[in-house]
């Protein structure tokens, strides 16, 4: 079966820094909201839909992804 990876990662200033990999079935919208909740804070990720539906977190881009499209083009 397919399975995925879920990763969350405390903030660099973390005083207990953690990473935490939830395994979840699918890729869905549902497993971030699930975990996350009502979260308000900063979320960086690659852009995938999913993590779009936080409403309540602030959403930054991972810039190993935005340097991808620079070296493309």
């Amino acid at each position: 079966s397919t399975s995925y990876m879920w990763a969350y990662r405390s903030g660099k200033g973390s005083h207990e820094p953690i990473v935490l990999l939830d395994y979840q079935p699918g890729r869905g919208q549902i497993h971030p909201q699930a975990f996350l909740g009502d979260y308000r804070g900063i979320v960086m990720s690659d852009g995938y839909t999913a993590w779009r539906t936080l409403e309540r977190a602030t959403h930054i881009g991972c810039m190993a992804h935005s340097r991808r499209r620079f070296v493309d083009a």
